[in-house]
């Protein structure tokens, strides 16, 4: 029999498109088969590595070009929404859609908030910033509005201890404080403090979260027992003496959609001698009756402050009392506290449970259940995830219904999603353990007239004070108007695109105007760099008119004097449609590693481009 050689018949591979994150060509390396026929009647398959070049994506950059948003002309900004949102204009407002100083923010980097780089559009500018220490802002004389602006100077110290601001604040170094909890009994019954002493209502919530992947409490029935073995009423009434309401949901009253109090939400939040019995069930269902067995290294985490401290020791104290078991208590410094509890801190270094408040950035629950909590779409410092071995359908539903509440254009029907999303969070899922709404007690001296703190930010500009009277009882000289606030603790950042916590925030809302504001008393939407606007009758477009008459300024710390930037031609630099549509561009853009950013995701393609590879 002839015997006939053969070269390779046929190599038959058959590779998968790839779908790759990454914007580059991307190689891979495959392991394919090969059929090798090397004489006519023996076959031979072998296995042979080849690498496969997948075709290039979109870059960031070019996916940036369709985000929904771009300057019509300079002063009209166009939005366009992944789905109809009638809150939008709130979101529009917002200090991650501000407009900031592109052109520094290339030159300077990272640099560029500090004093003398920064360039700004608010009431007031940054003069000084002293870290861990002091910062200093003064009137902007090219604001718009500056008439109004009767404050023109603004001393913040950082002091963490509230004993000592409280301090301060006797000795009329501080116009104003947050009292510290051991002196609320002698400050409500002080002849004079007790008429400086204020509450009123507040849109924050107070709570505890979990992180849902760390064992014991990736269990929700452990969840659920620590979060039933809370005593609300008791710390609100003996620790916190503010006034505070108990909470049995996450959403603040103030809230759209919220359901605080409603008896059919977490009954057991709200009735503390049924959450004792349930917890003892839960606990022993989970595995450990009475506490036995309960790991010793279990941590409960706060940021740095007395005040949370004697929460954190209260609660500790219900839960061995009430389920035997002991939890460790720790606190960290704020900045360093944010990131330990972000969702991507390793997780042998993340707290079992951590404080934290949330504040409405708008009045609607989609910032809240939806933009904190929700898996896919939220921050998601619980870590959440539908592939949860307990309750991953539940997780999945959750995402779903946040998702599509936020579409929904009924408002009953809104509020009635809203409230299965809030049981399925409290109850069942049971990521977070509400603990009360807060109020806001304020201690301010006669001669300062302030407001309340409203969405956004404190508003030094609109406050007022007698600056006779002042220097009359505290010995204060001059003729400059000076506020003396204490931040409570450094700003983590004064970059709009990167802020996440309220001090921050406060420091935008001097410094960075939005398209829009919200009114302090009835937190309505009111115009600010926008004077205007209307929305498509599909409810998928927003146009914004903007004012042309915000300028940009910097303090130049030579002069010592805040001087307007000029354009090219010498003109002094407006803030346009341009500068609003390179914010929203920045904040989503990955490369900015804004933590906030998702809340631009009802902007189309936010989500696709923020969540790109790079």
């Amino acid at each position: 029999m002839s015997i006939k050689r053969w070269a390779i018949l046929a190599a038959v591979v058959t590779i998968a498109a790839l779908i790759l994150p990454a914007c580059q060509p991307t190689e891979v390396e495959k392991i394919v088969k090969e059929t090798v026929v090397v004489k006519e009647t023996v076959p031979v398959e072998v296995e042979k590595t080849v690498v496969v070049t997948a075709p290039a994506g979109p870059s960031i950059d070019e996916m940036l070009e369709t985000v929904g948003v771009k300057a019509v002309d300079d002063f009209t900004v166009e939005f366009t929404l992944e789905h109809p949102a009638g809150f939008f204009p709130a979101i529009a407002g917002m200090w991650v859609a501000r407009p900031v100083p592109q052109w520094v923010i290339e030159e300077k980097g990272d640099r560029w908030t500090e004093p003398g780089f920064i360039v700004t559009n608010g009431p007031y500018v940054m003069t000084e910033w002293v870290h861990d220490d002091h910062i200093v802002f003064e009137q902007n004389p090219f604001y718009y509005d500056a008439d109004k602006v009767q404050i023109q100077k603004i001393y913040g110290t950082m002091i963490v201890e509230a004993s000592t601001a409280m301090s301060m604040y006797e000795a009329n170094e501080l116009d104003d404080t947050a009292p510290p909890l051991e002196d609320m009994d002698r400050i409500k019954t002080d002849p004079v403090l007790s008429k400086e002493f204020v509450i009123y209502p507040s849109d924050c919530t107070y709570y505890y979260g979990f992180v849902t992947t760390k064992p014991p409490v990736d269990n929700p029935l452990v969840r659920k027992a620590l979060s039933a073995a809370i005593d609300r009423q008791t710390l609100v009434d003996t620790v916190l003496k503010g006034g505070q309401q108990p909470a049995n949901a996450f959403a603040n009253p103030l809230i759209f959609g919220n359901v605080a109090g409603d008896p059919d939400v977490c009954p057991w939040c709200l009735d503390y001698e049924m959450g004792k019995e349930k917890a003892k069930e839960w606990l022993a269902e989970a595995g450990y009756p009475n506490g036995e067995g309960w790991p010793s290294d279990v941590v409960l985490m706060y940021n740095t402050s007395e005040g949370h401290k004697k929460i954190a020791e209260f609660i500790q104290a219900n839960w061995r009392d009430v389920l035997g078991i002991n939890v460790n208590v720790e606190n960290q410094e704020w900045k360093v506290y944010l990131q330990t509890i972000r969702n991507d801190t390793p997780l042998e270094d993340a707290p079992h449970i951590y404080r934290l408040g949330w504040c409405a950035d708008y009045s609607d629950q989609n910032n809240w259940v939806h933009e904190v909590f929700n898996p896919t779409a939220g921050s998601n410092n619980t870590r959440l995830s539908a592939d949860d071995p307990y309750v991953g359908d539940k997780i999945k539903e959750f995402d779903e219904l946040t998702r599509a509440a936020g579409a929904e254009q009924d408002p009953a029907k809104r509020k009635e999603m809203y409230k299965q999303a809030e049981k399925l969070l409290v109850e069942e899922i049971a990521a977070m353990a509400p603990i009360y709404y807060y109020t806001n007690v304020d201690l301010h001296k006669p001669w300062l007239t302030r407001g309340k703190r409203g969405i956004g930010g404190y508003h030094f500009s609109n406050w007022t004070i007698d600056w006779e009277a002042k220097k009359a009882a505290t010995g204060a000289t001059g003729d400059v108007v000076t506020l003396n606030w204490n931040f409570g603790t450094e700003p983590p950042t004064a970059d709009p695109g990167l802020a996440t916590d309220t001090t921050s925030v406060d420091v935008d809302e001097q410094l960075f105007l939005g398209l829009t504001d919200f009114d302090d008393e009835t937190m309505e939407v009111i115009p600010e760099l926008a004077t205007s606007w209307e929305v498509s009758e599909d409810g998928l477009t927003w146009t914004f008119h903007m004012r042309d008459d915000v300028v940009w300024v910097r303090y130049n710390t030579a002069t010592k004097q805040v001087e307007q930037v000029l354009d090219d031609e010498g003109n002094p630099r407006k803030v346009t449609a341009h500068d609003i549509e390179y914010a929203v561009k920045r904040t989503l853009d990955p490369r900015t590693a804004s933590d906030y950013a998702y809340v631009l995701y009802i902007i189309k393609n936010g989500e696709a481009v923020n969540t790109m590879s790079y």
